[in-house]
């Protein structure tokens, strides 16, 4: 039996090279395939960095230029408190005959207990009659700039002077001054506020600074008044900022100045600052741009590891991919891309999402969901990154009362399979924003969750309310208000069994001021009336602007008539003295009208009809006087 020849491709196996030729394409798909998707997840990474230094950057530029505008407005608040206080110590002066004793005042916590700030007054020749503060006898002020400055002055106007030493007192202060005048109008003296330099950054607020951010005011001139960074106050003579950046000429702005020679500690800062429209002040507000992009620069780290671990996994795969067939590198690379555009698709919406699976114990109790998954904006509303939160459970990242009420909510999505609404967070809760919108659905043995950052639409919900409840003029509740106030308030008294007196107020003789002197005197007339009308009120009152030169003042609880009379004397007598206007000084005087429940009415409209009622028979008695509503003058 002759033997088979076998052929000769079963005898010899392929060569290496030949091997390599002819499954070429099938080893290359795989080193290909791991070569892009490396290529892609730098991309991506690369990307998402600078996505997220960029929002930092934006609203780093953003917080520092919102929180700018609020200190100015702080400062001008101080400012006009400060410059109020001198008004106010004027006309006391003149009421005493100049026998006012300011230490007196002080006392009774006239001035802030922190020695910050003092009052000061002046004779005519420059020496201290009065002070709140301890001042070494025979100083004389009378060649100051500021007493000058007053002694030649043709009208009444606020002097800020410069931050200087001397004078009054040894540290380096800020004077606000008033000039002081004889019944003839003739100079008589100057009413000085001292301001030390730290009084300007006093409303430093931790809140919303951190121990490595700058607070100062400088004037429009670019001299510094008072500068601070954290907790640590800079002198005059060396203060925070130690070389100032060029900024644009505007009344606000923001600068990256990252030069380490601008501010003392070295540090770059995120640079904002916003003009005083009402003072020659400019505040600054410097964010620490290290502490601001540390969590960009550990978000960079860790993706950067990241990237560079997928990298190396990626080229190991690649040489064990070699071997694989076609099909399931295509597979693979297939399953790689529904991941890619899952993450991206994701990624790309502005609520947070998270996948949550309940955990159950032995009795099959909820008890706790573990975070399987989220995007980016999810882990930035609650200050983690994505690798922190996936795979955690919630109660790693939720304490107290926050961690009760958000199971609590869980718990009710899980029963119902559906919930949603819009909660305020609250103080430990881990949550970034003030106000969030929640939906939750069921998904089997879990919950799927977006949150969505509605701050903003509830601030400015909140503003027109505000503006709608405001008189613009006088900064007073408007009518608008009065009328949701003051039936609740009628049916607070009535369940309480107290009494509530309204007072209708119409200021005498205020059209000649606007025949006379022009509106714009009137409207500065009314701000002047709405001020004067608080004043004399009791810390519960309110007082309301109707309009035009009517007001109403709401008193409750009281319990009886005299109550409200002894405050309508008040008022009457508020107003018998002038009023300083800029464009001269104007007398009016008050007619007063007022009506009680539930005496003269059970309703608003009752009570504020009876008001003006009893006003008009004041003003028709001759004016400058109250009168209570009754109802036989009424009916007559």
């Amino acid at each position: 039996m002759t033997q088979q020849k076998v052929p000769p491709a079963w005898t010899k196996p392929p060569s290496r090279v030949a091997f390599i030729k002819g499954n070429l394409t099938a080893i290359l798909v795989w080193p290909v395939g791991c070569l892009t998707l490396a290529i892609a997840i730098w991309v991506i990474t690369l990307s998402i960095i600078q996505s997220d230094h960029e929002f930092i950057e934006r609203n780093a530029r953003k917080n520092a230029s919102y929180i700018a505008t609020s200190f100015a407005q702080q400062l001008t608040r101080l400012l006009d408190q400060a410059d109020q206080t001198a008004i106010h110590l004027r006309l006391d002066w003149r009421q005493s005959n100049g026998r006012l004793k300011l230490d007196t005042l002080q006392g009774q916590g006239l001035f802030p207990h922190n020695g910050l700030l003092s009052a000061t007054i002046l004779n005519r020749q420059g020496d201290v009659v009065t002070s709140t503060r301890n001042i070494k006898t025979g100083v004389n002020v009378a060649q100051m700039a500021y007493f000058l400055t007053q002694r030649n002055a043709t009208e009444d106007q606020l002097h800020i002077g410069p931050l200087m030493s001397g004078g009054l007192f040894d540290k380096p202060t800020i004077q606000l001054s008033r000039r002081l005048q004889d019944a003839s109008g003739a100079f008589d003296g100057v009413i000085v506020i001292s301001a030390e330099s730290a009084y300007f950054t006093a409303f430093f607020d931790s809140a919303s600074l951190g121990q490595a951010d700058l607070l100062a005011v400088m004037d429009k001139e670019g001299g510094m008044r008072g500068s601070r960074i954290g907790n640590t106050l800079y002198p005059a003579d060396s203060p925070a900022i130690r070389k100032m950046p060029m900024l644009v000429p505007a009344q606000r702005g923001v600068i990256v100045a990252s030069d380490n020679t601008i501010f003392a500690d070295g540090e770059g800062r995120y640079l904002a600052w916003q003009a005083l429209s009402a003072y020659p002040f400019v505040t600054l507000i410097g964010l620490s741009e290290q502490q601001l992009l540390a969590p960009y620069v550990d978000t960079w780290d860790t993706y950067r590891q990241g990237a560079m671990i997928a990298s190396i996994f990626l080229l190991v795969l690649s040489l064990i991919g070699i071997v694989m067939s076609v099909r399931m590198a295509q597979r693979h690379y297939q399953s790689e891309e529904i991941k890619r555009t899952y993450r991206i698709a994701t990624e790309g919406g502005n609520e947070g999402f998270y996948m949550l699976r309940g955990l159950f114990d032995s009795e099959q109790h909820l008890t706790d969901f573990l975070i399987e998954d989220c995007n980016e904006r999810g882990a930035l509303l609650i200050g983690k990154t994505r690798e922190q939160l996936i795979g955690s459970r919630f109660t790693e990242h939720n304490e107290g009362i926050h961690q009760k009420i958000m199971l609590g909510v869980f718990r009710k999505a899980m029963q119902s399979g559906f919930y949603e609404d819009e909660f305020e967070v609250i103080d430990d809760s881990p949550l970034h924003g003030t106000w969030l919108h929640r939906r939750l659905v069921r998904a089997d043995t879990g919950l799927a969750m977006t949150l969505r950052d509605i701050s903003a639409l509830k601030n400015h919900n909140t503003e027109l309310t505000r503006v709608a409840n405001e008189d613009a003029l006088t900064s007073l509740p408007s009518r608008h208000w009065l009328t949701s106030f003051l039936p609740a308030a009628i049916e607070r008294n009535a369940n309480a069994g107290t009494m509530l007196a309204l007072l209708f107020v119409d200021l005498d003789g205020f059209k000649s001021v606007n025949d006379t002197l022009g509106h714009a005197a009137g409207d500065e007339l009314l701000q002047q009336a709405a001020k004067r009308l608080q004043s004399v009120l009791r810390p519960g009152d309110h007082v309301v602007r109707l309009g035009g030169d009517e007001f109403t003042a709401i008193l409750e609880p009281i319990m009886s008539e005299n109550d409200a009379t002894r405050v309508a004397v008040r008022i009457v007598e508020a107003f018998n003295r002038p009023f300083e206007l800029s464009q001269g000084i104007k007398s009016v005087g008050t007619s007063v009208g007022i009506s009680l429940f539930p005496r003269d009415g059970q309703e608003s409209d009752a009570l504020l009809r009876n008001a003006d009622i009893a006003m008009y028979r004041a003003k028709s008695e001759g004016k400058n006087q109250y009168r209570m509503y009754e109802k036989e003058a009424a009916s007559a």
